[in-house]
């Protein structure tokens, strides 16, 4: 089956891509939309969509990522986005994505469906990847964006590396009971955040960690009060590392660790205050395995010596 796409009202000189064998596929949205078999020319607007598509294809089959891919603060694979020249700086820019003639457009929930709608006017296959909540919708993304770049066979590799990653934590974990779990609090640089539906409280469950503010009915957005802090008595307060306003993420710790309404917190009377890597704590993609182990070492590292 052969497909010609053009982009309406330009030339044809500009056409998105050239004709290509194409198949039909349901994206995550439920969308069911027209996806060469092996696409040639990717553009991924996302970093979670950065961070699969780079381990499954070769770096030539990419065009573009997103701005993040190479900020070592929140990416995972800096070295790796590297290898490709385009980073695109707003994920929202259809016509600088359009100007790359891409032949398969990967991006999130998170960015604007109108993004995608516009794309699609123009004869650009978009694929729309549902942001996970728990571990195994991260393992079911990458099978399915395997499935996508028709590289399913290195889909299930970064899937089997990711339960064998979880794993050898669990054997790690082994003398952590219920009874011995530390209750923790995450913070960003707007506040206390970690509602139970988001990836995560996951990251905490498999870290044997519990996740103090997953319990209190925290909606995506929101962010805990220093009241519902003080209740919950966290043993462990993780602070952030990275924020787009580039804030002092020491200057940010001397504000919790100062604060009157904490000081008979346990997280603070102990002096548990503890960094984790925001490109852990944010991981949407097989990286999250890695998330998982850094959460734990961090408040039980005595079971990593």
């Amino acid at each position: 089956m052969l497909l010609i796409m053009l982009i309406s009202g330009c030339s044809e000189s500009n056409a998105v891509s050239t004709s290509t064998e194409v198949h039909e596929i349901t994206d995550t949205m439920g969308n069911v939309i027209k996806v060469p078999i092996k696409p040639q020319r990717i553009v991924s607007l996302n970093l979670g969509t950065d961070e699969i598509l780079i381990d499954l294809v070769k770096p030539e089959r990419i065009i573009a990522l997103s701005y993040l891919a190479e900020d070592e603060g929140i990416s995972s694979i800096v070295d790796k986005a590297k290898k490709i020249n385009q980073k695109l700086n707003d994920k929202g820019n259809v016509e600088a994505i359009i100007a790359l003639k891409p032949d398969l457009v990967l991006m999130s929930d998170a960015v604007s469906a109108d993004v995608g709608s516009t794309l699609r006017e123009m004869g650009i296959h978009v694929y729309i990847s549902k942001t996970p909540a728990t571990i195994e919708e991260t393992k079911a993304r990458v099978l399915d964006l395997a499935k996508v770049v028709d590289e399913p066979e290195k889909g299930q590799a970064l899937v089997a590396d990711m339960e064998d990653a979880l794993t050898e934590v669990n054997k790690r974990l082994a003398s952590i009971t219920e009874d011995k779990q530390k209750k923790i609090i995450a913070f960003s640089f707007s506040g206390a955040f970690g509602r139970k539906t988001a990836l995560f409280n996951d990251m905490c469950v498999q870290a044997k960690v519990f996740n103090g503010a997953g319990e209190t009915g925290l909606e995506k957005g929101e962010v805990l009060s220093k009241e519902q802090i003080i209740k919950i008595n966290p043993d462990i307060f993780l602070l952030p590392t990275w924020n787009t306003k580039k804030q002092s993420a020491d200057s940010y710790r001397e504000e919790i660790l100062s604060d009157p309404a904490y000081q008979d917190v346990k997280a603070i009377k102990n002096n548990r205050l503890i960094y984790v890597s925001d490109r852990y704590r944010y991981c949407v993609s097989q990286y999250v395995t890695d998330s998982v182990r850094q959460i734990a070492k961090a408040v039980y590292p005595e079971c990593f010596k």
